[in-house]
């Protein structure tokens, strides 16, 4: 009987001595993985339970990969480095034989070059942030540095493969933004500006404003509350679409905006950061050219012009440079249409009612609205001065200058040809095939298209 307890208690020895063997701590536990998409070579952590703190008793897998020994290890967080074999999928942790897969998905980041796509807002007041879209940025703060124009050093707040998030200083400067890493730098292509600290605002106001005038005219307008960011500040005159000031004192109490090119009667409406009051008083929109076509012509091409309050063709006036000018052949209230003079200039136009008192520059400063003159491409002679399809002719006159690419002939509506040669008095032209009995038309760019008055007899 004894002998029996014996051996049973040595059973029981045995079966709780193999259970403590293969219970050798507990198993660990995975919280999270920061930052969840990274690179290859970028030291991410895991942070969790039961790591332990012996880095040689720990194993982890990302992916695919072989196993990897830690950097660092703490009973609550492993820190590693992605190694070159690393693929997308779970993490595997395993601490003295015990292992657990990650519920999230860590993604391995494709290396890019650095570049910048973006960056937002434009215009920021001293420490607000800033997030610059791009590639290649990594996720490693410490390896990223942000320069504001001339002034560098700034450490992101965030950092991940496609963005950086950064906060400005009164360190920062205007220009253009660069991002740097890993000895690689890369500059915006845009431009950031620095705004001045936000002041105390007072209850935004619109004592008065300058009560008339022609688009383009500069109108004053005083109040209180604008604030001291011309780009905050949108101006309506008459409905029109908000402008920016063009100019906005010291005191923050005057500015001035031209009368934009949709402005017509009625409210001015001053608009500050999502604010917005209208003025005491109307405005009224003087005799005004709101556009012109074609902004290229010759002599003798028609203009038509569109705006407001034009008068009659006695009254109105159309200058093309300083001196020559010329009377409207049909005037509205709102379109005008006149013939290029003989004396006509490229530059800025201008319009003239009332006997010359209201005269109107048509937007001296805006080179879209710039007028060219165009010279005529003309010719002397036609040897012979009649032809056959097929057949060579010669053309004189004045083609200094061009080559075959810029000049196209034409013979009673037919298709357009280029010369066979050209020289400064001359050019050779091959009849073509749709040739037609009829005027003969030459085009040269940047001239206006010339027709001879007489009619070129093609052979049957």
């Amino acid at each position: 009987m004894k002998r029996y307890i014996l051996l049973t208690m040595l059973a029981l020895s045995m079966i709780i001595s193999s259970c403590k063997k293969k219970d050798d701590g507990p198993t660990p536990r995975i919280d999270a993985i920061s930052p969840l998409t990274t690179f290859k070579g970028e030291t991410i952590s895991i942070s969790g339970n039961e790591f332990g703190n012996d880095a040689n008793a720990v194993q982890i897998r990302i992916g695919n990969s072989a196993d990897i020994v830690p950097t660092s290890v703490a009973n609550s967080v492993i820190i590693l480095k992605v190694p070159d074999d690393a693929t997308t999928g779970s993490v595997k942790v395993t601490v003295k034989g015990k292992s657990t897969v990650s519920s999230e998905v860590f993604t391995v980041a494709e290396r890019t070059t650095l570049t910048i796509t973006d960056f937002s807002p434009k215009l920021a007041r001293p420490f607000e942030n800033v997030t610059i879209t791009g590639s290649g940025f990594g996720s490693d703060v410490s390896l990223v540095s942000v320069s504001f124009g001339e002034t560098g050093g700034f450490k992101p707040v965030s950092v991940s493969p496609t963005s950086i998030v950064v906060a400005t200083s009164i360190y920062s400067t205007n220009g253009k933004i660069k991002v740097s890493r890993g000895g690689n730098t890369v500059t915006s292509t845009k431009d950031f500006k620095l705004l001045p600290p936000a002041p105390v605002y007072f209850p935004l106001e619109i004592g008065s404003y300058t009560t008339h005038g022609s688009i383009g005219d500069v109108i004053t307008i005083s109040g209180a509350g604008f604030g001291n960011v011309e780009e905050f500040i949108g101006i309506s005159v008459g409905g029109s679409a908000p402008v920016q000031p063009s100019y906005l004192s010291s005191s923050t109490l005057t500015m001035q905006v031209p009368v934009p090119r949709d402005a017509n009667d009625g409210k001015i409406t001053v608009t500050v950061e999502g604010k917005s009051v209208t003025g005491p008083g109307n405005f009224t929109l003087d005799m005004s050219v709101r556009d012109y076509s074609p902004k290229s012509a010759g002599v003798g091409d028609t203009i038509k012009f569109t705006g407001a309050k034009f008068t009659n063709t006695s009254d109105m006036a159309i200058y093309f440079g300083d001196v020559a000018w010329v009377r409207p052949f049909k005037v509205t209230s709102t379109e005008m249409l006149a013939v290029v003079p003989v004396n006509a200039q490229s530059g800025s136009l201008s319009a003239t009612s009332n006997g010359g008192a209201t005269r109107n520059l048509i937007f001296a400063s805006d080179n879209s609205l710039r007028f060219t003159l165009l010279p005529t491409a003309w010719y002397y002679t036609i040897l012979p001065n009649s032809g056959k399809i097929g057949t060579t002719i010669s053309i004189t006159g004045n083609y200094s200058g061009a080559n075959v690419a810029d000049i196209g002939v034409s013979f009673g509506g037919s298709k357009a040809v280029q010369p066979l040669a050209v020289n400064g008095s001359t050019i050779n032209v091959k009849i073509p095939t749709d040739a037609k009995t009829g005027k003969v038309t030459i085009s040269r760019t940047g001239y206006k298209t010339y027709t001879d008055p007489s009619t070129y007899n093609i052979w049957p």
